[in-house]
C-alpha cells in the first residue's frame, strides 16, 4: 500500500491518500468525543462476541462507537442488542477495551442511558450522518428517515459527548443547541432533569431496551408512578396540594444518590422535597425506573438501592405476582378456581388463569367469589374507583351486568352501604396483605361462571333439593306468588304510588338483599332452619322441579317464576324484622333494585352490617304450613 501523502480536509478530517488519491485511512474513523458536520457512521454487522471478548456477556449490548469520552467512559454510537437482535443508536457506559469482528471494533456495553430510536430499531447499513445544514440523522439501510434532532439551519459546529453522559449539539459560539439530556428515556444522569410533561418510561425487561409498562412523571401536582393499561394505572404519588404559584415548570432531578423534587420551588432555592437512600453514593450514582416498577438507584459499581422501599412495600407494585396473582409479604398464591402459568406454579413471573375461563356467551351464569380483605395497587388513586358512594350490592350488580368486568373491588371504611366501586377489566397482582395495614375495609368479588362455582362445592350432599315440601305450603307459595304478580300489574296501570303508600305503614320490618343472605349463609352452605320446608339449603335450581311442566307459559318464563318463589320463601320467615316490605318486594320483582334511589333502603341494622364479621350467624326456624 503506498501513501501519496496526509491531508486535513475542510470538514475536519485528517486522511491519508495514495497515488489515485484514494483514502486509506481517515480520522472520522477513529472515535473521540466530537463529530464535526458531515461524518458519518454506519451500522456493523451483528459482533460475534462469544469466544472474543472473555469479559463480554453474550446477552450484554455491544456498541460500535462513533464517539466516546475517555475521561468517563461514556460512548455515543450504535447499540446492538442481543436479546431482540436490534440495532439502536443511544449513549451509553463501555468498558474500556474494544474488541474487533468482520473488521469493525465493538465495545462491551456495561449500561445503556439514552436511545435516539427506542422504538424504531434499524437493520444493518443503517446511516448516522451529521448534515452539514445542522441536522444529525437516522437513515434505515433502505433509507427511510428513522429519527433526527430536527437542528437544521441552526449553525451547529458539532456534535459532543460530555464527561457527563450529556450529548450536545452545540454552535460557533458553542452554545448547546440540542442535547439529550432533554430527551430521558428510563434513565436520570447526575444533574438530569425530568420535566413537566415528560415521561421516564422503563424498558420492556431486563435485556429488551424498548418502552416496557411503568411510567414516571411529574406536574405542578406532585410527583406519580403508573402502569400502562388500557387506561393507566397509579401505583404511587407524592402529591403537592398546595397551588403553584411559578410560572417555571416543575421538575425532578437526580443529585447525589437522591431525588429533589422541585414541585412548587425552583433552583437557585432548595426543593420542595428529597428522596434519599440509605446508602451515600458517589456523584457519579444515576436513578433508573426499572422493568418491574420500582425505583433504583445504582452507582458506578452497579450497587442498587430502591428508593420508595420506605413507602412502597413488595406486594404494592402492579405485576409483583402476575395477573390475577395474590401477594402477601412478598410471597405469590393464585386464588381458588385459578392456576399458576408456570411449569412450577409459582405466579410471580407468569401469573395465574382462570380453569374455566368466564365468557360473555348469553344463558351462561354468572357469580361473584369473594375475597375479603383484598386490596389493589391503584387505590392510591382517589380518582380511579368506576362508582363512588355506592351500597356493595350495587358494585357486584355492575360487574354482572358488565361484560368486561372480571373482578369487582370494593373499598369501604365502616359501613358497606357507602364505599368505592373498582370494576376491573385487566387484572393484575392483587395485595392480600390484611386490613392491619390499611385504614379501610377491601373485598374482592372475582367473576366465575356459575357451573365452575358448583363443581367446586365438595362439602354437601349430592342431592340438596329442598326437601319435605307440604301441599299446603305450595298452595301458599302460588298465592303469594299470585298476590305479586297483581300487585306488578296494579302498580303498572296506575298513577299511585305504591312505595309511597307501603313505606307510611307503621311497623314495616328492615329490608336485606337476597345477595346479603346468600353471603350470610356462605353461599347457602349454612343451614337457615327447617320446618314446614323441610331443611332449607342452599340456591341449587331446584325450585324449578316445582315449576307446573304442563304450563307453557311458566315453563316460558321459569327464571322468573323461581325467582317470585324465592321472594315468597323470603316473605315466610319467622322474624318478621327479616321480612321484606311489599315494596321491596315489587321492586325487586320489576327488577328497579339497581337504581340508586332505593339503595337506602336496602339496609340491615348496625350490628348485622356487611364488615362486620364477628358475630355469629345463627340458623333460624321456619313457621310451619299455614
Amino acid at each position: 500500500m503506498s501513501v501519496a501523502g496526509l491531508q486535513m480536509l475542510n470538514t475536519g478530517n485528517l486522511v491519508l491518500f495514495d497515488d489515485n488519491n484514494k483514502t486509506i485511512w481517515q480520522s472520522f474513523d477513529q472515535p473521540t468525543d466530537t463529530l464535526l458536520p458531515g461524518q458519518k457512521q454506519m451500522a456493523g454487522q451483528k459482533p460475534e462476541i462469544k469466544g472474543i471478548y472473555p469479559q463480554a456477556d453474550p446477552s450484554e449490548a455491544t456498541m460500535q462507537i462513533t464517539l466516546l469520552n475517555s475521561i468517563t467512559g461514556f460512548a455515543f454510537g450504535f447499540v446492538y442488542n442481543h436479546s431482540i437482535g436490534s440495532n439502536f443508536l443511544g449513549v451509553a457506559l463501555v468498558r474500556k477495551q474494544p474488541f474487533y469482528t468482520g473488521g469493525q471494533s465493538y465495545w462491551s456495553v456495561v449500561e445503556v442511558y439514552w436511545l435516539a430510536n427506542r422504538n424504531k430499531p434499524v437493520q444493518e447499513n443503517a446511516t448516522l450522518e451529521l448534515h452539514t445544514n445542522g441536522d444529525l440523522i437516522l437513515r434505515d439501510a433502505d433509507g427511510t428517515l428513522v429519527w433526527s434532532t430536527n437542528t437544521s439551519h441552526k449553525s451547529i459546529a458539532g456534535l459532543q459527548m460530555l464527561n457527563t453522559g450529556n450529548l450536545v449539539l452545540f454552535d460557533d459560539n458553542n452554545k448547546t443547541i440540542w442535547q439529550s439530556f432533554d430527551h430521558p428515556m428510563d434513565t436520570l444522569l447526575p444533574g438530569q432533569k425530568l420535566m413537566a410533561g415528560q415521561k421516564l418510561v422503563s424498558r420492556a425487561s431486563s435485556t429488551d431496551l424498548t418502552e416496557g409498562s411503568f411510567y414516571l412523571s411529574v406536574s405542578s401536582k406532585g410527583l406519580f408512578a403508573f402502569y400502562r393499561s388500557t387506561v393507566p394505572q397509579m401505583y404511587y404519588k407524592y402529591p403537592v396540594t398546595v397551588t403553584k404559584e411559578s410560572e417555571q415548570p416543575s421538575y425532578i432531578k437526580a443529585v447525589n444518590g437522591t431525588l429533589a423534587l422541585y414541585i412548587l420551588s425552583a433552583e437557585p432555592s432548595e426543593p420542595d422535597a428529597v428522596l434519599s437512600s440509605p446508602v451515600n453514593y458517589t456523584e457519579y450514582a444515576y436513578m433508573r425506573l426499572d422493568s418491574d416498577g420500582h425505583l433504583r438507584f445504582y452507582d458506578d459499581s452497579m450497587d442498587q438501592v430502591d428508593i420508595l422501599a420506605d413507602v412502597l412495600r413488595e406486594c404494592d407494585y402492579p405485576t409483583v405476582c402476575g395477573n390475577y396473582g395474590l401477594c402477601s409479604n412478598g410471597q405469590c398464591t393464585c386464588p381458588s378456581g385459578y392456576n399458576g402459568n408456570n411449569v412450577s406454579d409459582n405466579p410471580r413471573n407468569f401469573g395465574c388463569t382462570e380453569i374455566n375461563p368466564v365468557t360473555c356467551e348469553n344463558g351462561q351464569s354468572k357469580s361473584l367469589s369473594l375475597l375479603r380483605e383484598v386490596y389493589y395497587f391503584n387505590y392510591v388513586d382517589p380518582d380511579a374507583s368506576d362508582l363512588k358512594g355506592i351500597h356493595i350490592e350495587s358494585c357486584k350488580d355492575a360487574c354482572l351486568r358488565n361484560c368486561s368486568c372480571k373482578v369487582a373491588m370494593f373499598q369501604f371504611y365502616d359501613n358497606t352501604s357507602h364505599g368505592n366501586c373498582f370494576l376491573l377489566s385487566n387484572v393484575f397482582s392483587l395485595i392480600n396483605e390484611g386490613h392491619k395495614l390499611n385504614r379501610y375495609h377491601s373485598y374482592a368479588f372475582i367473576k366465575e361462571q356459575e357451573s365452575q362455582r358448583l363443581s367446586s362445592v365438595s362439602a354437601a350432599p349430592p342431592t340438596r333439593a329442598i326437601a319435605g315440601v307440604t301441599v299446603g305450603t305450595f298452595v301458599l307459595v302460588v298465592l303469594v306468588v299470585g298476590f305479586c304478580i297483581l300487585c306488578i300489574r296494579k302498580k303498572r296501570n296506575t298513577d299511585g304510588d305504591v312505595d309511597d303508600y307501603l313505606d307510611e305503614l307503621s311497623g314495616m320490618p328492615t329490608r336485606f338483599s337476597y345477595e346479603e343472605l346468600k353471603l350470610a349463609t356462605e353461599d347457602f352452605q349454612r343451614k337457615l332452619g327447617e320446618g314446614g320446608f323441610g331443611s332449607v339449603f342452599e340456591e341449587d335450581d331446584c325450585l324449578i322441579d316445582l315449576v307446573d311442566k304442563d304450563s307453557e307459559d311458566m315453563q316460558l318464563h321459569g327464571e322468573e317464576v323461581v325467582q317470585m318463589m324465592r321472594v315468597a320463601v323470603w316473605c315466610l320467615q319467622n322474624d318478621y324484622n327479616r321480612r321484606p316490605s311489599m315494596s321491596t318486594v315489587v321492586k325487586v320483582l320489576e327488577g328497579t333494585m339497581e337504581f340508586e334511589a332505593s339503595l337506602t333502603a336496602i339496609t340491615r341494622e348496625a350490628e348485622e352490617q356487611f364488615g362486620n364479621t364477628t358475630s355469629a350467624l345463627l340458623p333460624s326456624i321456619l313457621s310451619g304450613a299455614r
